[in-house]
């Protein structure tokens, strides 16, 4: 591992052994003078030296990330629990993000509970969360990073989520309508065609899958009843997917948490309908309702009516080794208990008002005393930076360790070469650390120049050289210096004046499918406002509305024609309809069937030819054309583009790598560079 050399200075100290038997004597091992990023190295030093699964426990979303940042670049080599021997395809890996489904250091969200649309809620969250607690149920030892509310939430009971995944096989025998009523069960949506993840579609002998957990949708080909091939495809082309084979074998995962058989099903609405806490008509309302319903995605925080008294910490028991429990200042727990639970209950009282079933914090968390009891019967070590009394905890065993803040002046590099100097000359190990290349290189050039000089290092190992002194590629947002270890970890934004932004820490792998058309939106549009469909002609929009056809409730956009006659345009197909931007306030409509609309197509295909020719002078003109073309990218814009602090976006490398090739040829570019406000056109231009 990249940090061994380090952490084997706090084990010459004996700090690991004196926490261990701290945890033997049922003690709380409590490491006092520690904050920021040294509780990440702490707890990375102790996993690399225990070796056991382990649940990093933050105060909430914000510090859990930026724990898990941290974690990921102290742990970077750091192999997978379950098999070492693999450590090269499954260790940690630094600087990219954390993958759910395959990494041994995890992120665990929690559930939303302000948003309680299921329609305009994003599924991402939810998504991660089945990645992770599919993996802890089959009982994979993970270092699991989360933060208080995710921990209390409800979730559903580990073996709900054993063996409930759809498994598909070439050249079996699979019932097409058997597997439509399995889809539905794990929370999948029969549509015409895909569009988004947890989507399936049926034509013919094809059954299209887009699963959350793949970039692509899968196309399971059949004859009769045989599946003879999986492929995956781009739903924009309807092509497979160029350099991806076929798969002889595929998994799909459900698509949501409320996966329940009918006694689950009938326990849970039990409970709603015994919930004296909403009005009996609520009640009943909601019971027959859910009744009715065959799936429940987008419902989590009804979790807790079905699986009472679950947890994430029902997934950390399925753990064959006993767990390590990192808890971020265990004094403030109880405290900050108290603030969750309220925060929740006042969006359930709004949410009760406005006729929702929404429940309190009693059933949708872990009871402040039950997880209390529950984490005083694992080895729970604490961080703090002052020996603080941990109200619901054994005992603390305070271990005294002072991380300093380097407090140096951002931006001025004579102070940190001062420093340096100090540092160095006591044998102190220093580690400068800066979030790219670019940073990195700029502060080995200012370093250099006053005459501090080391290596750059790649995660093979932390080796210092002769003078102490190392520079590597790594995000921590404040550095820290341990007298008693003889320890310094500097980052970039310690010394230069600017902060980093913060990168992706997970991946989050509901991200739409790639290639995939967007639903146009008709936010702009209101019952009332001329539309154009392109084969009907001008109507009036009525909105958006959901009909059951052949037993599937489907969205359709609704147009009202002359003579009052309606078209309902399937969602699917609603890139036909567009706004109408005619100069006429009150255009009149056409007629369904007549022969209007397509005289005025006919006459507009002309004027478009006629402008198309003149278009094609026009090209023919400018491909003759030459031009001496730039060079290729010096030295000085390779740094430039180094120093750029934020993660480029695929698209933006995309136009950047298309508009150099234009500029380094011989025509001249006739190209227009598009997108929306805060989406990186300037850096593409600076570029």
């Amino acid at each position: 591992m990249f940090f061994d050399p380090w952490f084997k200075r706090l084990y010459e100290k004996g700090l690991d052994e004196s926490a261990r038997r701290a945890l033997a004597e049922r003690r709380l091992p409590l490491f006092t003078g520690a904050w920021g990023a040294a509780r990440a190295w702490l707890a990375a030093a102790l996993v690399a030296r225990w070796r056991r699964p382990a649940l990093l426990v933050a105060q909430d979303e914000a510090a859990a990330l930026a724990l898990a940042e941290e974690l990921r670049f102290f742990l970077q080599g750091f192999p997978s629990l379950a098999d070492p021997s693999r450590s090269e395809a499954l260790q940690v890996k630094y600087p990219t993000v954390l993958d759910p489904g395959t990494d041994p250091l995890v992120y665990f969200p929690a559930w939303e509970a302000g948003v309680a649309d299921a329609v305009n809620r994003e599924h991402g969250r939810s998504v991660e969360r089945l990645l992770v607690l599919r993996r802890l149920a089959r009982g994979e030892p993970l270092i699991v990073v989360t933060h208080l509310e995710a921990l209390v939430q409800a979730a559903p009971a580990p073996e709900a989520l054993l063996g409930v995944e759809l498994t598909l096989e070439t050249g079996r025998d699979y019932p097409l309508e058997e597997l439509c009523a399995a889809l539905l069960r794990l929370g999948y949506r029969r549509e015409a065609a895909v569009d988004e993840p947890g989507q399936f579609a049926v034509r013919g002998g094809l059954l299209d899958i887009a699963a959350p957990d793949r970039d692509h949708p899968v196309r399971c080909e059949f004859f009769g009843d045989t599946l003879e091939q999986l492929r995956p495809f781009d739903p924009a082309t309807q092509r497979s997917v160029a350099g991806e084979a076929a798969l002889e074998r595929l998994e799909v995962m459900p698509f949501h948490e409320l996966l329940l058989d009918e006694e689950l099903k009938q326990a849970g609405l039990q409970r709603i309908l015994g919930d004296t806490l909403f009005k009996k008509e609520t009640r009943a309302r909601w019971h027959e309702q859910l009744g009715q319903q065959a799936h429940y995605g987008g419902l989590d925080w009804l979790l807790g009516y079905f699986f009472p008294g679950q947890s994430l910490l029902d997934y950390v028991a399925c753990w064959k080794e006993a767990p390590l429990v990192f808890l971020d200042q265990p004094h403030a727990v109880t405290e900050r208990l108290d603030a969750l639970r309220e925060a929740h209950d006042a969006v359930a009282e709004r949410r009760r008002e406005g006729g929702l079933l929404f429940p309190s914090a009693e059933r949708a968390h872990l009871g402040k005393d039950e997880l209390l009891k529950r984490l005083r019967g694992l080895d729970v070590v604490g961080f703090s930076l002052l020996a603080h009394g941990a109200e619901g905890f054994k005992p603390a065993a305070p271990l005294p360790l002072a991380f300093k803040n380097l407090d140096l002046n951002a931006g001025d590099l004579g102070a940190l070469e001062r420093e340096l100097t100090v540092w160095l000359g006591k044998g102190w190990r220093c580690l400068v650390a800066a979030h790219s290349h670019g940073e990195l290189t700029r502060l080995k050039l200012a370093l250099g120049e006053r005459g501090l000089e080391g290596p750059e290092l790649a995660q093979t190992g932390l080796d210092h050289g002769e003078d102490g002194l190392a520079f590597t590629l790594g995000h921590v947002d404040k550095g820290w210096a341990a007298p008693e270890l003889g320890l310094v970890l500097v980052s970039d934004q310690d010394a230069l004046r600017r902060d980093a932004a913060r990168g992706q820490v997970y991946r989050h792998r509901f991200k739409g499918l790639k290639g995939a058309r967007k639903i146009e939106s008709f936010a702009e549009l209101r019952a009332g406002d001329h539309a154009v469909h392109v084969d009907h002609g001008i109507g009036l929009f009525q909105g958006v509305m959901r009909l059951n056809v052949d037993g599937y409730d489907k969205d359709f956009v609704c147009l009202e024609y002359a003579d009052k006659e309606k078209l309902y345009v399937p969602v699917d197909q609603v890139e036909k309809v567009q706004k109408y931007l005619g100069g006429d306030e009150h255009p009149r409509l056409h007629k369904l069937g007549s022969a209007t609309w397509e005289s005025q197509r006919e006459k507009v295909k002309k004027a478009v030819a006629e402008m198309a020719e003149e278009l094609l002078k026009l090209y023919a003109r400018r491909q003759v054309a030459q031009t001496g073309g730039l060079g290729r990218d010096s030295a000085w814009q390779g740094t430039f583009e180094e120093s750029f602090p934020y993660e480029e976006t695929e698209d933006q490398l995309k136009a950047i790598e298309e508009i150099k090739a234009d500029l380094e040829g011989s025509k001249p570019m006739d190209r227009l560079l598009c997108g929306d406000v805060g989406f990186g056109k300037t850096e593409v231009a600076l570029r």
